[in-house]
């Protein structure tokens, strides 16, 4: 047994898929015997073939985690020593995760054999967790010519790379070639030649197979076809078909293109790596105007500040803080839904980070309703991050020119940065989602359909993109914003099959939207039908023509908590009846726009309680 106190060095072992790995224990013997170095073997189970192809991350994540969590407790056992990693196969893919998401872990070496890491792998994002990447030998990749599997793994799904084969061809990462297949390397004669003198002198030894020139068998190039987009297509037309005959007829087709294309929210999409992405509710609900604390700022808002004046600046427990704040001021009506793929439970009060903010805050807009609380959540929040040490830039209705400004300046204060940076981005104010791609909203914006979103809105991919940069270790992105499609319903028509707008409903007072003119004509004919009934107690569906004669019930439209108007439940109890069919998407839009409170008046005629308007506005 060597004592423990004396090792300068630690050589953990990854394996790969489908295995047990016994070539561990050959390996174990030889390194420890040879040289002054302890061996650590991992071993997380035998992970299938099934978890590996299919093209979803959460399959993986459990057993990457372990990794990392085994790899963490090894660094922290032997916190003097220089560690080295020998990863085979998936090994090489889960190391590549881990390393991208946790700076933490400082390696001295990594030793790569079938790799199956994607060839443009940004290596330069982790080479300051490497020892000594100047001498490029701290990174070896050794590709074997005769190796399927890499190349395979590139073709026939998504994710991986051939780098085993054909390297990974830049600075920091020494390629070394070899005349072998995908587990050759995993030797005692493989590994005295070649990695025993990198371990003990830091020596490089050239293979055979380079010297000579040699290629990789040219039957690799039948597997480098990308056959992944064939078997996708094969499974859609699956599911397809299955859909068609078993779940069409039933349902409907009609039914089923209707609710596809009406998607209420900001789309639910992944965070970044080493990010924080953070939503003030959940996808399908929207985020209301003001709590009914103060009323001066945002629930979302005015937890988010709560939480971090009270000290909750570990994002774990912020987290948590802020989605029972939220959800218990609301009372379940907006819970916050976030993705936190920092890796790490970062705290920021943490003075070893540069930390910048962007605190953006649009209210006044030009061509969509008018908000009341951002200005204020602005202050909060920006008093909150600048107290926790936070460079902060406040922007406050931004222009679209004004905020990409504003974005690029920030962008540019990161990038020269000499410290490891943490960047806040807060943003208060309209947003919206279009297929699947989420959308800030500036003042100016004049948006009349989808197609003005790209040039008028900008995506929030796009502003991560611009903020992200080298020196940028975390992200933290919180968006307090109105979580619904504007674009996803359609004006009321009258009978005569006209449509009106707000300002031309005169004696109702009240406009409704819905996503169907042949439905909108329907509910509007039931309405009018049933009016009598409805007002003398005996019936269910109030009619839009006496709406103006009871505007004044508070019982009717009640700003603050829409889910108690009169009006909703109408709706709701109407969902059901048989010759009309109400989307649940309908009556959130109704909330939404409840929720923002009060009247909307016009030159020709005042309306009360305004439920939706015409496609120039948000909600």
């Amino acid at each position: 047994m060597k004592n423990t106190d004396s090792i300068r060095q630690v050589v953990i072992l990854l394996h790969g898929i489908r295995t047990r790995a016994w070539w561990q224990g050959t390996l174990t013997t030889l390194i420890e015997s040879e040289t002054n170095s302890i061996v650590i073997p991992i071993k997380y189970g035998r992970f299938d073939l099934f978890r590996f192809i299919l093209p979803f991350h959460f399959l993986k994540s459990p057993t990457i985690l372990k990794i990392e969590k085994r790899i963490e407790d090894t660094i922290d056992q032997f916190p003097d020593a220089e560690i080295t990693i020998i990863a085979h196969s998936f090994g090489t893919y889960a190391l590549s995760e881990i390393l991208f998401r946790n700076p933490r872990i400082r390696l001295r070496r990594i030793l790569l054999c079938g790799a199956i890491i994607r060839n443009d792998f940004p290596w330069d994002r982790v080479y300051s967790q490497i020892a000594d990447t100047n001498s490029r030998i701290s990174i070896v990749n050794e590709c074997g010519l005769r190796d399927i599997w890499p190349v395979a793994a590139q073709s026939l799904t998504w994710g991986y790379g051939s780098s085993g084969v054909d390297g990974f061809g830049t600075v920091g990462v020494r390629d070394r070639f070899h005349d072998l297949g995908h587990s050759d390397f995993l030797t005692e004669e493989f590994a005295r030649t070649y990695w025993l003198p990198l371990i003990e002198a830091n020596d490089f030894v050239v293979s055979e197979a380079e010297a000579a020139g040699q290629r990789p068998a040219w039957l690799l190039g039948l597997l480098r076809i990308p056959y992944r987009y064939l078997f996708a297509a094969i499974v859609a037309f699956g599911v397809f078909a299955a859909v068609s005959t078993y779940i069409g007829p039933i349902v409907g087709w009609s039914n089923i293109a209707r609710e596809m294309a009406i998607t209420p929210g900001l789309a639910k999409v992944s965070a970044p790596t080493r990010s924080l992405v953070m939503y003030a509710t959940s996808p399908g609900a929207p985020a209301l105007d003001a709590n009914n604390v103060d009323g001066q700022t945002s629930p979302f808002s005015y937890a988010l500040s709560g939480v971090w004046n009270d000290g909750g600046t570990a994002i774990d427990q912020m987290v948590a803080q802020v989605t029972q704040r939220v959800a218990s001021q609301t009372r379940g009506s907006q819970v916050p839904h976030y993705d936190n793929k920092l890796g790490v439970n970062l705290d920021i009060a943490d003075s070893h980070f540069m930390k910048i903010a962007i605190v953006v805050g649009n209210a006044d807009y030009f061509f969509a309703a008018r908000l009341d609380t951002p200005i204020s959540d602005v202050a909060a929040i920006s008093k909150s991050l600048r107290d926790l040490g936070f460079l902060t830039m406040v922007v406050t209705d931004a222009t679209r020119a004004a905020l990409l400004s504003a974005i690029q300046d920030v962008a540019s204060l990161t990038a020269n940065s000499k410290k490891p940076v943490v960047l806040a981005f807060y943003y208060a104010g309209h947003g919206f989602q279009i297929e699947r791609t989420n959308y800030l909203l500036p003042i100016d914006a004049d948006i009349d359909g989808k197609a003005d979103a790209a040039s008028e809105a900008i995506p929030i991919t796009s502003i991560l993109a611009q903020l992200q940069s080298s020196a940028v270790q975390y992200m933290l992105v919180f968006l307090d914003a109105c979580r619904d499609d504007p674009f996803s319903v359609v004006p009321l028509v009258q009978s005569d099959g006209q449509s009106i707008s707000p300002v031309m409903t005169k004696s109702e007072g009240f406009s409704v939207f819905l996503d169907n003119l042949e439905l909108a004509a329907q509910v509007n004919n039931m309405f009018h039908a049933k009016c009598t009934e409805c007002h003398s107690g005996t019936g269910r569906y109030p009619d839009l023509r006496d709406l103006s004669t009871i505007a004044d019930d508070n019982a009717l439209i009640v700003p603050s908590k829409p889910q108690k108007s009169k009006l909703v439940e109408v709706l709701q109890g109407s969902s059901n009846h048989p010759e009309v069919n109400i989307l649940r998407t309908e009556i959130e839009v109704l909330k939404c726009w409840i929720s923002r409170g009060g009247p909307v008046n016009s030159s020709s005629h005042p309306t009360r309680g305004l439920v939706l308007v015409p496609a120039n506005s948000y909600c």
